[in-house]
């Protein structure tokens, strides 16, 4: 099959697979743990906001991530998470920013990782209700888009195969972009 008439998403997916379970298994292996906490939720919504905080500050520096970015800023619903649940503002710039995106692809590449959590983490909300103590949290950044979950990822991957499509090389950055993101969520996973 020629790789232009194969939707961007799918390859993405597809390439991208392996990354994609490992970092899901490094959030379910926490926060399925008996041994879960509260320390271990303000640990994970720190590394979140390092990640987060790096991967927005790239997207304003291309014109598609800055536009598409607009009205898709986590960085106010993990704030929200962690002045709820006490986390020291000082903890979340405790990181130097370590991922940078070199073009835009790269950078669309990253925002499909990013979108992509966002689409799955009401199942993280589940999870984590599981938990006694999690009852009385908000969980806003796992609940994120709540009910416009499925139209926020239709208009994301809408862009994204409208940039695939105009220039179908761009897809070994917007590989890259997404494997740099994976490689680094995880990471920051298996440092808590």
């Amino acid at each position: 099959m020629c790789q232009s008439s194969v939707k961007a998403k799918v390859l993405l997916k597809n390439a991208t697979q392996d990354l994609h379970l490992e970092s899901e298994k490094a959030m379910s292996h926490l926060v399925r743990d008996d041994s879960f906490s509260q320390v271990i939720y303000h640990a994970i919504l720190v590394s979140l906001y390092n990640l987060n905080s790096q991967v927005e500050r790239d997207y304003i520096k291309f014109p598609t991530t800055k536009r598409l970015s607009i009205g898709r800023e986590k960085l106010q619903w993990l704030r929200g998470d962690i002045h709820e649940n006490g986390v020291i503002w000082s903890e979340c710039n405790a990181r130097e920013h370590d991922i940078y995106f070199d073009n835009e692809a790269q950078a669309l590449g990253a925002m499909y990782v990013v979108e992509g959590s966002m689409f799955g983490g009401h199942h993280i909300a589940q999870m984590l209700k599981k938990h006694r103590w999690a009852n009385t949290c908000r969980l806003r950044y796992f609940r994120n888009y709540e009910s416009s979950r499925q139209q926020k990822w239709s208009e994301f991957t809408s862009e994204l195969e409208r940039y695939y499509k105009k220039d179908i090389s761009s897809f070994t950055q917007l590989h890259l972009g997404a494997e740099k993101t994976f490689n680094h969520f995880t990471f920051l996973l298996k440092s808590i």
